[in-house]
């Protein structure tokens, strides 16, 4: 259930980044739906990086691990949220389950390895939204697939819409800002995200959603890796991120 005390069919841009994140979080909650609906808590998972963790949730038939990745201040301005060669430790798993990377554009076979204290799965490319199966059930791998590639196209282009209103707004802002070193690298930030962005758009073209969901996802990556710290200097001195309205977000 999601409150809002204004329309969801206002025509401003908020408004419009508000409305493509329920939408997207709606698909990714029905991919999910098994799990969120009956699944049990199992055992929390520890990442290889600080801030990083998860949570593994049971059903009879097959587990997903649901990672996080939560640091200082993510409250006020997200960490950029997405890393490689990225590793969580999941107790409890069968040695006989496979694990999958599954996000609504791709359900894809995950490195992972048995070791003391149960299995290691490690993310080449690691991003929030990205889901872990856990299952040697051809019959509920074969589900998921069909319903990634029935879902992806649109995903794929809510992704790609997000971080293009990102760049737009994060744009805008840094026109604003003064003229600090981190400010004055902004053009870096942006120029990355406009190239994920274009080849994300090639991707689309062609059919290969996964492919173009991994473009949009890095070109928003490389424009929270600037608010963060552009916001990283702006409390520097303060003590507090709430010392000051002006620091509460980006």
């Amino acid at each position: 259930l999601f409150q809002s005390q204004s329309p969801l069919d206002a025509g401003d841009p908020q408004t419009g980044r508000r409305v493509m994140t329920l939408e997207l979080l709606n698909i990714e909650l029905q991919l999910i739906e098994p799990w969120a609906a009956a699944g049990t808590f199992q055992a929390a998972a520890e990442g290889s990086r600080p801030g990083i963790a998860g949570a593994i949730l049971r059903t009879d038939r097959a587990r997903l691990l649901l990672p996080t990745w939560v640091s200082p201040g993510s409250q006020c301005v997200p960490d950029q949220a997405g890393a490689a060669d990225v590793s969580l430790l999941l107790p409890g798993v069968p040695e006989s389950t496979t694990a999958y990377e599954m996000t609504p554009s791709r359900l894809v076979p995950l490195r992972h390895k048995r070791v003391t204290g149960g299995m290691r799965v490690t993310f080449d490319e690691f991003a929030l939204g990205s889901f872990v199966l856990l299952s040697q059930d051809p019959l509920i791998i074969n589900r998921l697939s069909q319903r990634t590639t029935r879902i992806a196209p649109r995903a794929a282009q809510l992704e790609r819409q997000l971080a293009e209103a990102k760049l737009q707004a994060v744009a805008r802002v840094a026109r604003r800002l003064p003229p600090r070193s981190t400010a004055a690298r902004s053009a870096e930030f942006l120029a990355a995200a406009r190239k994920d962005l274009q080849l994300c758009d090639g991707y689309l073209a062609a059919g290969n959603y996964s492919a173009a969901s991994t473009h949009a996802r890095r070109a928003a990556r490389s424009l929270r890796v600037f608010q963060r710290a552009c916001w990283d200097e702006a409390v520097a001195a303060l003590g507090s991120p709430v010392a000051t309205p002006g620091t509460t977000s980006f």
